[in-house]
């Protein structure tokens, strides 16, 4: 019970404390992974529409250039 009750005490403190930034995200939807059966054009719009909206949607309101944004790759 002591374990449960630090566990949401520190889970509370880093969501309290947390910081955003923008973002320069590569995504890749790993395919091969998928039955055959699957068209795999799905995938690449998949991917590509993520990644769009990762890179293109505003996390915060602050004021970024390009090469100040935080750099993620997402498999």
């Amino acid at each position: 019970m002591l374990k449960r009750i630090l566990l949401f005490t520190f889970l509370l403190a880093a969501v309290y404390n947390v910081n955003s930034q923008e973002l320069q995200a590569r995504i890749s939807v790993l395919t091969s992974k998928v039955s055959t059966q699957v068209d795999k054009k799905i995938f690449q719009t998949l991917q590509t529409q993520l990644t769009n909206f990762m890179n293109s949607r505003k996390w915060t309101n602050d004021v970024f250039q390009q090469n100040e944004k935080y750099s993620a790759v997402f498999l």
